[in-house]
């Protein structure tokens, strides 16, 4: 597998983690916690993703910029 296709499915199973825990109509503090590490990861997940992608299919290198690469992808 290559490895745009293993960013791809770990930002995805980012996502469904965390949207596992956007049901909870009352979260505890524990379950806030959980919910914010979860989005954390998605983001970072999402943007290394955004990242490969620009670089595979588009010929883009950038280091160190993380949420504006996915601006960059959106725009492109």
């Amino acid at each position: 597998m290559d490895r745009l296709q293993e960013r791809l499915e770990q930002a995805s199973k980012a996502l469904q983690a965390l949207r596992e825990l956007t049901d909870v109509s009352a979260p505890s503090l524990v379950q806030r916690d959980a919910i914010l590490l979860r989005f954390m990861l998605a983001s970072e997940a999402i943007w290394k993703a955004a990242q490969r992608y620009l670089q595979e299919r588009r010929g883009w290198l950038a280091q160190g910029v993380g949420p504006y690469i996915v601006r960059s992808g959106i725009a492109r």
